[in-house]
């Protein structure tokens, strides 16, 4: 984590644990053939149209139901636009139904059509055991022979427990096989899983690289990642200007609030771009405004509290930190707490402030870094250098430099001395003196 307006690392396991996206690659809108020697007459080019359509559609059904998939999801298509235009005879078959001939068929995209309409209720009831049984027969053998959005969608259920028993190897195994069949969502999922954690250690290089495959084809959340771990230099180099020129539209055209909020980070800590705080303080604005996002609302309001952008607006500030940090997200703890601790914008209260920093500490760096200087203090606690030196340590962990310099110079053991304090440098060359 970072300073007081701390950020998570990337907008990951948000999205690692959301649904499965769709994603699913359509086959041609093939129109039957209206072939014909002779143009007819204009008074009568309409119906004769409409003749040969009929015709048209009749061949297609029978070749559907002789078991040729491709018509199959060519009528599939069809029936999709006669629902999008009103269009459909009330008797018609539906998309489900033509899928699910096609899967029938033979069809492993069909197959994995009908396991998302299982699963998002489209058109049937909405039911997980139906979903995942057709997402396996999508991906039968589990490798490039299979459907690679089926593999991934099999892969997400097997990833968090969903009408199957949880299996996360089994997950990262499944969104391989899709990645490499350019199913890009689980590219993303791929990467997810690289730097979380997720069934397969945690490989910061191979993550970076995954976003980037991902960005290169278009997925946003990818982009975000990716511009983060670009501005972090983590599983590379740091390449803060890069990070930037991808962050920006995927916050200012695409609404990503982490891509905001980490551009706010950028201009607070004059990152890739010059410092400026009221930048700073516009792009967490943006962030917040999606849905109230607690990393953006939590960094807002560390910023209205704050000085570097003229006088602080606590009115609007506090509220922002309370919300951010009772979330489930638990974001802006630290900065609340701190202003408890000095009685800034409310009244001075150690109690208050010592419950801000304890829920903000496993997850916020800066909590945690306050929780080591309040026992150092004694201030409203017991002073206690084993305990400073426990959340000190903990805080450095967490990416905290500042934590690491103060590890440093309170642990006797020489040997530590020098690797906390060659780790403060390593974070931040300010504390390399």
């Amino acid at each position: 984590m970072r300073s007081t307006q701390a950020l998570v690392l990337t907008a990951l396991f948000l999205v690692a644990c959301g649904p499965v996206a769709q994603n699913q690659q359509k086959p041609d809108a093939k129109q039957p053939a209206q072939t014909s020697e002779v143009q007819p007459a204009p008074n009568q080019e309409q119906a004769t149209a409409k003749l040969q359509t009929a015709v048209g559609a009749q061949s297609m059904e029978q070749k559907c139901e002789s078991g040729s998939a491709e018509t199959c999801l060519q009528l599939a298509e069809r029936a999709q636009e006669r629902e999008r235009n009103g269009t459909a005879p009330p008797d018609a078959l539906t998309v489900y139904d033509w899928k699910l001939k096609a899967c029938e068929a033979g069809s492993l995209a069909g197959c994995r059509s009908v396991g998302y309409m299982h699963e998002k209720g489209n058109y049937v009831t909405a039911d997980y055991t139906k979903a995942i049984a057709y997402y396996r027969k999508s991906c039968p053998t589990e490798d490039a022979k299979s459907d690679p959005w089926g593999c991934g969608n099999l892969g997400y259920f097997n990833e968090v427990g969903r009408a199957t028993a949880k299996n996360e190897k089994r997950a990262v195994k499944l969104y391989k096989v899709a990645c490499e069949g350019d199913a890009i969502i689980h590219c993303y999922n791929l990467g997810i899983a690289y730097e979380n954690g997720i069934g397969t250690k945690v490989d910061m290089v191979k993550a970076r690289e995954t976003y980037e495959y991902a960005c290169s084809k278009r997925n946003n959340g990818a982009c975000v990642n990716l511009g983060v771990l670009l501005l972090d230099g983590v599983g590379g180099p740091p390449d803060a200007e890069r990070a930037v020129d991808i962050l920006v539209p995927q916050c200012e055209t695409n609404n990503k609030p982490y891509a905001c909020a980490n551009l706010g980070y950028a201009y607070s800590h004059g990152l890739g771009v010059k410092t400026d705080a009221c930048m700073a303080r516009d792009y967490y604005r943006r962030a917040c405004a999606v849905n109230d996002n607690p990393v953006g609302c939590g960094n807002l309001g560390a910023a209205l509290t704050g000085t570097r952008c003229g006088k602080p607006n606590f009115d609007e500030g506090i509220p922002l930190l309370e919300k951010a940090c009772m979330s489930d997200y638990i974001h802006g703890c630290g900065a609340l707490g701190k202003l408890y601790e000095d009685g800034r914008g409310v009244q001075k209260d150690i109690d208050k402030a010592l419950k801000y920093y304890r829920r903000g500490c496993g997850r916020e760096s800066y909590a945690c870094y306050r929780m080591g200087k309040v026992h150092m203090s004694g201030a409203g606690v017991d002073a206690s250098r084993e305990e400073a030196q426990k959340y000190f340590k903990k805080a450095c962990e967490q990416g905290r430099a500042i934590a690491c310099r103060d590890y440093s110079r309170n642990t006797p053991d020489r040997k530590e001395k020098a690797q906390y304090r060659n780790r403060a440098c390593a974070l931040d060359v300010d504390y390399c003196n």
